[in-house]
């Protein structure tokens, strides 16, 4: 058996979940504290924002190429984050109780969750577009030929726009991944 490192990952509340990062040098936390933690698993320093939830965090996961997590909590509620935005990126649908585990499927496409309603359910993620928000805008004017007016309604665009709009996409790297 190992000895116990010295630095402590601390939350407010009883920690209830933990999850390495797919290269090993990330922890993430779950706490009764309605929040999940990234941690450097080294110094034991707390790394990037507080990931807050509405419900006590049971469960957490790393996708496998580790650019993702889900936060499953004590409210049925399991919720997709992004680690390069901090930002939520989608909800799954609520389980009657508890969240009791996550885990993605091999190809990160998938999210199983299991819990006190005594089901598990499969979810299938879809890929975010990948870009800057400018050339995600640049790219949808071009696909669907149409921009929002200043009113919220759609004109079409003209040829020569169309054009201006090709060549600012082209100069700021092209069309989103």
């Amino acid at each position: 058996m190992g000895e116990p490192r010295t630095g402590a990952l601390t939350h407010l509340g009883p920690v209830w979940s933990v999850a390495f990062s797919p290269d090993g040098t990330t922890v993430l936390t779950g706490s009764a504290d309605k929040t999940a933690r990234l941690w450097d698993r080294d110094t034991a320093r707390a790394t990037g924002p507080v990931f807050t939830h509405p419900g006590p965090v049971r469960c957490v996961a790393f996708s496998p190429n580790g650019k993702r997590i889900v936060i499953g909590a004590a409210n049925g509620v399991s919720r997709v984050w992004d680690l390069a935005t901090h930002t939520p990126v989608g909800a799954l649908p609520v389980h009657d109780g508890h969240v009791l585990g996550i885990a993605f499927a091999e190809s990160g496409k998938e999210v199983f969750t299991c819990g006190e309603d005594k089901t598990v359910r499969r979810y299938a993620l879809r890929a975010p577009i990948e870009g800057e928000v400018r050339r995600v805008v640049l790219w949808t004017k071009l696909v669907t030929g149409l921009e929002l007016d200043p009113v919220g309604g759609t004109t079409g665009l003209s040829a020569e726009k169309w054009q201006a709009y090709r060549q600012e996409l082209a100069d700021s790297g092209g069309a989103p991944e």
